[in-house]
């Protein structure tokens, strides 16, 4: 009875977006009737199943200038979950790149708008629902070899999930796609059960350098370099100093230059995989910075980040226990240095 009166609910939602569509109404008119008729019919906001129903509609049958409004509006007034509406469309239109390019470019601009608010979005109700929402469309924990229920953790895979898409679109862009084929093949067959993520890893890395060393976009581009690119993939050494403590990239090369401490690390993992910690190394340098204050305390932070990083390595806890003392080092070490520097 349930599912039959869902079903009649979406039926609803989709004759009221054909009607605004065919009499090309106002975006903001068409999902300002939205939210009284799904609240009476018990539908919480913001709305996954809404979302797919949404998102199906437009992709492909009705891939109309005016769709895409109604979907962004509906993302504004916070009718829809912007992580579960990109998920969608990373799954339908990035791999349509080609034959959509217009649907693509849109995608992009709402990725733009909507992928770096993290932190309100995790804030938002229903967090959860819409990670497990999330996690069975794109097939997050199957993917990966791992069991999540923390929504931190199905955070990071989806966010690694939509840059690897994009990744490949690249080499598909650049005609390297088909390099990338046998990799795959072998990769296949060296990881079918259990934690998935080095093997994901490896094989990222790999086409990031494929892109990096082959690009001709990258070879005319005056803001990224391919250089540049390859640099991210390397374990180049740089000093820390304290202009670089505003900047994500020269903390990653810093701390990957820090020499023993770093070889330290690889206790738990090796020492070439030391920078699957480097995340606690930019909590607790941020958790020091007396110019930043979160509204989440540090210790949650950080317990928070350390339960992610452990389920992602698939760690003991013993080893996740070192990855933290080393990253503590690390942070002792690099304020010693700032300091002679000063």
């Amino acid at each position: 009875m349930a599912v039959s009166i869902e079903n009649s609910v979406w039926d609803c939602v989709i004759q009221i977006t054909k009607v605004a569509q065919e009499k090309g109404s106002d975006p903001l008119l068409w999902a300002l009737q939205l939210p009284s008729n799904l609240s009476s019919n018990g539908i919480l906001l913001p709305s996954p199943e809404l979302a797919e129903v949404l998102v199906s509609y437009i992709c492909w049958d009705n891939n109309v200038p005016i769709l895409w409004k109604f979907l962004e509006k509906a993302l504004v007034l916070k009718i829809l979950p912007p992580l579960m509406v990109l998920a969608l469309l990373s799954d339908r239109v990035i791999p349509c790149w080609r034959s959509q390019p217009a649907a693509y470019r849109l995608f992009m601009e709402l990725l733009k708008r909507h992928a770096f608010s993290l932190k309100s979005q995790t804030n938002a109700p229903h967090y959860l629902k819409v990670m497990k929402s999330i996690d069975a469309v794109l097939h997050l924990s199957q993917n990966f070899g791992l069991q999540a229920s923390d929504p931190g953790i199905l955070m990071v895979e989806f966010i690694y999930s939509i840059v690897w898409l994009l990744l490949d679109a690249s080499l598909d862009d650049e005609g390297l796609l088909e390099l990338t084929r046998e990799e795959v093949r072998m990769g296949n067959k060296t990881s079918r059960n259990g934690n998935r993520w080095p093997t994901h890893w490896v094989r990222f890395i790999q086409r990031l350098r494929l892109l990096g060393a082959n690009s001709s976009a990258l070879r005319n581009s005056k803001t990224l370099t391919s250089e540049d690119l390859l640099q991210l993939t390397s374990e180049n050494h740089l000093v820390l100093t304290q202009e670089s403590k505003t900047s994500s990239l020269q903390k990653f090369h810093a701390v990957m230059g820090l020499g023993s401490l770093v070889s330290s690390a690889g206790l738990c993992h090796g020492a070439s995989r030391s920078a699957f910690w480097l995340p606690l190394d930019l909590a607790l340098e941020d958790a020091m910075d007396g110019y930043q204050v979160n509204a989440t305390s540090a210790i949650e932070i950080i317990t928070g980040l350390t339960k992610t990083l452990q389920a992602i390595n698939s760690t003991t806890w013993h080893d996740t226990f070192l990855g933290l003392w080393i990253a503590a080092l690390r942070l002792v070490q690099r304020v010693r240095i700032c300091y002679v520097l000063t």
